[in-house]
């Protein structure tokens, strides 16, 4: 590859910039130079809009050109491409020009690796590596886990504008990892890296880190620390304050410093720890092992207002991972997220989780909206604000804004395969079928148990004609959820888009067979996409008066499209009180 030239590579084509080739699946194509550079000119510019007269002037230097020559250009690129209605890599901008909106990586001869669209704006990057355990006792393994989530929220309120903080689900996706330092860093666009060790000692914490350049894996610092459990949140205060002087940025003076004057219950902020390391694992044990411990750290602290925050978002999110409805799960929530900022107004993860029940739950958008961004602009480097604001967004026909937050949260939090999937959702919320799918098809490579992707894969390949392999993705994502009745309904809702009406009302049959619990709201898209617009309306009044949390989407979900010249949805749509409605 020529010294300075960058390899770009989108879908099953790759094309570099130095010897302007063209391959599809690693055959060369035979492509004519000029719709090689300007593809080459889109490319460098994905995502961004390239004016016509920009595009003339670079492919046709000095030369009288008319913009039907460029229409033809683009013509044959999309050709060469492979492009169909749903599958979009070139978009046209009415009278303006073009935009690349499909992904792409970039493979640049100089460092080796690729380089994500999606950067950090020039700011410096940090990884907070898993702490490692060294009490000698696996069952103090939630002590190691707590400190690196409670290290990088304290780190991730530090200047923003020139700190990004890796998120702790890319972080902890490196947990017992045998990579180097350099590795994990050029694999989350990171410049500097910081270890470290946990022993117990009495009541007191021994904490060990260290702080590496990943550039050349320099140690900058390595330091100790010795502090009582009850200063806790003080001695992560410290670490923010040692690794900022080591990098060279300043304290945002916006942040509020960590009140030290109210000491901590080490009993209960031990137990705050456990309800974050079982937070972790998301599954329905685990989710009520959490709530057990943030509830144990209340009892015996009734002021502790990050405990109210942690029991929040169990609650919250416990309809997802449980039998439990909405009604039941969502006015816990709320009440816990409420108190949380009665003691302590400038949580950033209660200010979320308000706004979310205050959406989702109550259909109060504008007050819901409120709370998001009061979360964002607390806790700029955090992934999770980034990312529900971008759905909250999504739902509430603002795509485009969306899919900025969904950046934001991605580059954050690379690894976490929900923030990929509402990213890719968010694609699709934008009329952008292939990057959505192209999305899915990377995440369910990298996590081929991740049962959700799997469905939303599967319907969106049936969608687009790819029928065998959509229909397949959906049985095994119904296999991998344990066979649960939703997902029955998934894969009715496939046989449905792909024109098996039989086949859908089967799968319909099945889950009444069941005996078990289906969501009305994905019944109601079946019965939407077979033309039977009564039995559609019928289920989703039904989820509307169960508060589904997934009611949101009704003015984004694309499956939901048959209903929408029927009175009876505009007249719902009302009610659910959408700002401009």
């Amino acid at each position: 590859m020529t010294r300075g030239a960058t390899t770009y590579l989108f879908g099953p084509f790759k094309i570099d910039s130095a010897e302007r080739v063209l391959f599809e699946n690693g055959q060369p194509l035979a492509v004519k130079p000029k719709a090689l550079q300007t593809l080459l000119m889109l490319l460098e510019r994905q995502g961004h809009l390239v004016e016509k007269t920009e595009l003339l002037d670079r492919v046709w230097p000095g030369a009288v050109v008319e913009e039907a020559v460029l229409s033809q250009n683009i013509f044959l690129l999309r050709k060469q491409l492979r492009e169909t209605d749903d599958l979009k890599y070139i978009e046209t901008v009415s009278k303006r020009g073009y935009r690349f909106v499909a992904d792409v990586q970039r493979l640049s001869n100089v460092t080796g690796q690729t380089a994500n669209r999606r950067a950090t704006d020039g700011r410096v990057v940090l990884v907070v590596l898993p702490f490692e355990n060294l009490t000698g006792s696996s069952d103090r393994e939630y002590l190691a886990d707590g400190l690196t989530e409670s290290i990088i929220t304290q780190l991730g309120k530090l200047n923003p504008d020139r700190l990004g903080v890796i998120a702790r689900t890319s972080a902890m996706a490196y947990k017992g990892s045998r990579k180097t330092v350099r590795n994990i860093a050029d694999e989350l666009n990171a410049q500097y890296a910081l270890e470290g060790g946990v022993r117990l000692n009495g009541d007191r914490l021994l904490i060990s880190l260290q702080l590496i350049r990943a550039a050349d894996q320099c140690q900058m610092f390595a330091k100790q620390y010795e502090q009582a459990q009850t200063d806790a949140l003080g001695l992560h205060d410290d670490f923010s304050q040692a690794i900022a002087d080591e990098v060279r940025i300043r304290l945002n003076p916006r942040t509020s410093p960590v009140d030290r004057t109210r000491a901590i219950d080490p009993n209960a902020h031990d137990q705050y720890l456990r309800g974050r390391y079982y937070w972790g694992f998301r599954s329905p044990d685990a989710v009520a092992k959490a709530i057990e411990h943030f509830d144990n750290a209340i009892k015996i602290d009734p002021n502790y207002a990050a405990a109210h925050s942690g029991l929040a978002v169990c609650w919250g999110f416990r309809s997802l991972y449980s039998g439990l409805p909405p009604t039941v799960t969502f006015p816990v929530a709320k009440q816990a997220a409420q108190r949380a900022l009665q003691l302590d107004d400038n949580l950033s993860e209660a200010h979320s989780m308000l706004g979310i029940c205050l959406a989702m739950f109550d259909f109060e958008w504008q007050a819901g909206e409120h709370e998001l961004r009061r979360a964002i602009e607390l806790e700029p480097n955090s992934s999770v604000a980034h990312h529900w604001y971008a759905l909250f967004l999504g739902f509430m026909a603002r795509a485009e804004e969306g899919l900025q937050q969904a950046e934001a949260a991605v580059a954050l939090d690379p690894h976490s395969p929900a923030i990929r999937v509402n990213y890719g959702l968010l694609h699709d919320f934008c009329g952008r079928k292939f990057l959505c799918i192209d999305t899915y098809e990377k995440i369910v490579a990298q996590h081929p148990n991740y049962h959700i992707c799997r469905i939303m894969l599967g319907t969106n390949l049936c969608k687009v004609g790819k029928v065998d392999a959509g229909i397949e993705h959906l049985k095994i994502a119904h296999e991998h959820s344990g066979k649960q009745p939703d997902g029955l309904a998934h894969l009715g809702l496939g046989y449905a888009l792909v024109g098996q009406p039989d086949k859908a009302r089967e799968m319909l049959a099945a889950i009444q067979a069941s005996g078990g619990p289906a969501s009305a709201y994905y019944i109601a898209r079946i019965h939407a996409q077979i033309g039977e617009l009564d039995s559609a309306f019928a289920c989703l009044d039904r989820a509307y008066q169960e508060h589904s949390i997934l009611m949101m989407a009704i003015r984004s979900d694309s499956w939901l499209e048959p209903l929408h010249g029927d009175a009876r949805y505009a007249a719902l749509v009302q009610r659910m009180r959408f700002p401009d409605a």
